[in-house]
């Protein structure tokens, strides 16, 4: 793996037996360039380069999304919800259990 820059992007580049050039967008916002094995560096760069607009709307869109993070205090009897549906959370004694080898 390497760690390449083209202006103020930041990507790692992964070199694996494939045909094209691809490129992921982490969660925690991190770039990911997958090329072949013996892709040209100017051609990657020039890649990376066209795909800058599409690079930046994507990172704007991870960034929104976890922007909005609620800061709960959790209750007995509160409701949240999860998967589509609402539950209640109820605490219970903490019981240690013993957990077969």
């Amino acid at each position: 793996m390497e760690t390449w820059k083209i202006d103020n992007l930041e990507y790692t580049l992964k070199r694996s037996d494939r045909r094209s050039i691809g490129i992921t967008i982490g969660r925690d916002g991190s770039i990911i360039v997958r090329v072949p094995l013996q892709e040209n560096p100017e051609k990657i760069r020039e890649f990376v380069t066209e795909k800058r607009v599409w690079i930046h709307q994507k990172l704007a869109k991870k960034k929104a999304i976890n922007h909005v993070r609620h800061n709960r205090e959790f209750v007995n009897g509160q409701g949240f919800l999860y998967l589509g549906s609402s539950y209640r959370l109820r605490f219970t004694k903490n019981e240690q259990k013993i957990m077969p080898k």
